[in-house]
């Protein structure tokens, strides 16, 4: 079984990877886990008055603080997975990469920290159920 999960920083998103470490008998004897973190792209506009390098490096640091809390999971319990660096809308990036990946499962948080969480709760979540073939395992 191939697991895709999502990893954003947030508390939903941790929970998500426990419940993942806690279930793995539940996914097959020695499931593939990738973990995927997909970060918002800087306008055009902005990113085009940026030197690369520059933009570069504010992906690469975002992204790594949004898959450090799973990634501590996974490695405190000795699970191999591989990381999954997007950047993109993350709904409609996490989907195409699951549905190109041939993904058997994607596990998500409830809620992420996206700038309008606490107006739109679970929208990325809403987002890749409604765009995506792959099951998607929602945790709380």
């Amino acid at each position: 079984m191939k697991i895709l999960l999502a990893a954003d920083g947030s508390k939903c998103a941790t929970r998500a990877a426990k419940y993942l470490v806690g279930h793995l008998g539940m996914f097959g004897v020695k499931p593939e886990v990738f973990v995927v973190h997909a970060q918002m792209p800087i306008p055009s506009r902005a990113a085009s008055a940026v030197p690369r390098v520059t933009l570069d490096r504010y992906y690469r640091d975002e992204i790594r603080k949004a898959m450090g809390p799973v990634e501590r999971i996974l490695k405190a319990r000795s699970i191999a997975y591989e990381p999954v660096r997007l950047v993109g809308d993350p709904a409609r990036s996490i989907a195409a990469y699951a549905e190109r990946g041939g993904f058997s499962m994607i596990v998500m948080g409830s809620r992420g920290q996206g700038a309008l969480s606490s107006l739109l709760l679970g929208s990325v979540v809403r987002k890749v159920i409604a765009s995506c073939a792959v099951p998607v395992l929602v945790i709380r």
